[in-house]
């Protein structure tokens, strides 16, 4: 299997960079910056040559958790595949046998945890396949790797508690164990930990998985985690000629809808909960492969050597075959998760909008209830901006994780959301359910929180034009006087201006605020151990009683102008009832967005703009060459 992979590993950079890496590990010099590494850290440190397994480096137990899982043997393997040197090999074995020897008995430390325990299962699993091929394990060796695997698997299973069945470290160890066991034991179908493995992860799937297909952690890092592990356990399991319930397959499918409807357009995630801006292709590489399907495919995608690896031949080619799929969804509405996608086409260029108003989630969660990022013709402008750390001791990892660290209104600087600890929280919203309505090119999001503690709601209504317009209204309902803060996080490579003009590799987007503003110097975090510097923009208003803040984004050329309606017969000058927003696009193009605040219950119930009339709590008129188009969203 892996021997027929050596035609294919003929990219010299990535090859280059494989046996750099590989020399490192060599050497004893470890780091770690692989596309789905929970935890990266790029900074290089130099072990002895007896390996302590509980050492702790970069002041973080998470360094630990990341050596023991034993990544970095796959680099190994594919150095060797490159160079035919045996010292990757070598290597391999050597490590593999010093953890052994240094863990005669599974005890609970820093390097057994059970998460760890069973993705270091899985590699050493993988590397006796990978070593039997090229008859470089012995049956000693051999024997003395299963013994401690079989030992693993029963430590997982004496240490199987109940909050796991809620939690990615449970689905991890449960669906390795679904196609490990099998790999080991030819009576698996009598083995009770088998047995006990397969009923326990079908249970957890359906409680953790939500029917929109994203997993309820709120974290799209660990619903990646949790997805690769379930396309693997279906891979495997086929090889080894397994039958694989269709309850597993049908999860895996949402799972991966749900994963591409949230990859925005340049191909990354949005650092939504604990998650770190990274590529996804990988994912849909191996969906497409082992799902048997070009749903995904929406490029011409070159297959690293690390996905290479992890398919195998027949896969990769099966994935070489699949012609582009030309009708990739735009859209993903998680109404389970509270999450919601919008593309304006399915090319990297394109922009896309992301809202929030979900559950908490997991400790994976953060404050981030109705936040709003955008990108604009595929440069991002507004952003979540990260988790950077675990660690308790840390600053960061609590202010990240706050709402003042994501794009949305604060109340009296009291949060209604509050995080104490790296997993841990004071208090927490009510999210109501999000109202969302798609017409043609025009989308309409409306969510609230309340905060029943306080005695306050906040509103906020959402309005998105393809033709890259945004309208955000801001409401909040709190008897006496108040004030509010509302924020907006501008990526590291966005600058503004004193007109509120943002910028961004040529892009250019403009931004209309209401009340006093400030621009301030802060940090956010696109990867796990790093800080960017970034511009966050905080707009403060007075109000008593009742609040409503209309800011607009739209592409520089575009003009916007304040319009009035009329309300029967006459011109409606009251705009605490309804705004109006005319964006002239062009000499052919206009549109107008009209969105009330509440319900009419006095005078006329019919309304117009420009003869056209309607009856409706949000819509948009579109005009071009003359000819109106009204789009009716609530």
């Amino acid at each position: 299997m892996y021997n027929e992979l050596k035609p294919l590993l003929t990219k010299q950079e990535e090859n280059k960079k494989i046996i750099m890496y590989a020399n490192q590990i060599v050497e004893h010099q470890f780091s770690f910056d692989k596309t789905w590494d929970m935890e990266r850290c790029t900074t290089i440190y130099e072990l002895p040559k007896i390996i302590d397994w509980n050492q702790i480096y970069n002041d973080d137990e998470e360094w630990v958790f990341m050596l023991n899982r034993f990544s970095y043997l796959k680099d190994l393997s594919l150095a060797y595949l490159i160079t035919s040197a045996t010292i990757y090999p070598d290597k391999i074995k050597d490590l593999m046998m010093q953890w052994i020897d240094k863990h005669p008995t599974m005890e609970y430390s820093l390097s057994t945890r059970t998460l760890d325990t069973a993705i270091r299962l899985e590699m050493f699993e993988t590397m006796i396949q990978f070593l039997k091929e090229f008859n470089l394990l012995s049956d000693v060796e051999e024997k003395k790797i299963k013994t401690s695997i079989v030992s693993q698997i029963q430590y997982l299973r004496d240490n199987y508690i109940t909050k796991y069945r809620l939690s990615n470290w449970g689905s991890i160890q449960l669906l390795t164990l679904n196609h490990l066991i099998p790999e080991l034991d030819e009576n698996y179908t009598e083995n009770s930990i088998h047995q006990w493995a397969l009923k326990e992860s079908k249970e957890q799937l359906h409680i953790q998985v939500l029917k929109d297909g994203m997993h309820w952690e709120q974290s799209t890092m660990y619903h990646v985690e949790v997805l690769n592990n379930l396309l693997t356990m279906i891979q495997k399991n086929r090889t080894q000629q397994i039958e694989i319930e269709y309850s597993y397959i049908d999860t895996a499918m949402k799972m991966v809808d749900a994963l591409f409807g949230l990859t925005l357009p340049q191909g990354v995630i949005e650092t939504f909960g604990d998650s770190d801006r990274t590529m996804t292709k990988d994912v849909f590489i191996k969906a497409c492969s082992i799902l048997n399907t070009n749903k995904w495919k929406k490029e011409e995608w070159d297959i690293d050597a690390d996905t290479l690896f992890d398919l195998g031949l027949d896969l990769a080619l099966r994935f070489k075959s699949f012609e582009v799929n030309h009708n990739t969804p735009v859209l993903f509405d998680g109404h389970d998760a509270g999450i919601y996608v919008v593309k304006n086409s399915t090319k990297p260029n394109a922009s896309s909008t992301m809202f929030i108003n979900g559950s908490l989630g997991s400790g994976h969660g953060h404050s981030d209830n109705l936040h709003l990022s955008l990108s604009l013709n595929g440069i991002p402008f507004l952003i979540d901006s990260g988790r950077y750390t675990y660690r308790e001791d840390h600053k960061e990892r609590i202010r990240l994780k706050s709402m003042e660290a994501h794009n949305i209104v604060l109340v009296d600087d009291l949060p209604h959301s509050i995080p104490d600890g790296s997993w841990t929280n004071e208090s927490f919203c009510r999210p109501l359910k999000t109202f969302v309505n798609h017409s043609d090119e025009v989308h309409y999001y409306e969510s609230g929180i309340l905060c029943l503690d306080k005695g306050y709601t906040v509103l906020r209504k959402l309005v998105v034009l393809d033709i890259n317009i945004w309208l955000l209204v801001d409401e909040v309902i709190y008897a006496g006087k108040h004030h509010t803060k509302t924020f907006y996080h501008l990526d590291p490579d966005v600058s503004v201006d004193q007109n509120y003009l943002l910028s961004s590799h040529d892009e250019y987007l403009q931004m209309n605020i209401n009340g006093d503003t400030s621009i301030k110097e802060s940090v956010c975090s696109l990867r796990y151990n790093e800080l960017s510097k970034q511009k966050v923009i905080e707009v403060t208003h007075q109000f008593e009683n009742h609040l409503i803040n209309l800011t607009d984004f739209y592409q520089k050329g575009i003009k916007v102008e304040d319009v009035f309606i009329q309300q029967g017969d006459k011109i409606c000058n009251d705009h605490s009832l309804y705004c109006a927003k005319k964006y002239i696009v062009n000499e052919d193009e206009t549109v107008v967005v009209i969105l009330f605040h509440k319900e009419i219950y006095k005078g006329s119930k019919i309304f117009s703009y420009e003869g056209c009339s309607f009856h409706a709590q949000s819509l948009v008129i579109k005009t071009k060459a003359g000819v109106k188009e009204v789009h009716v969203l609530k």
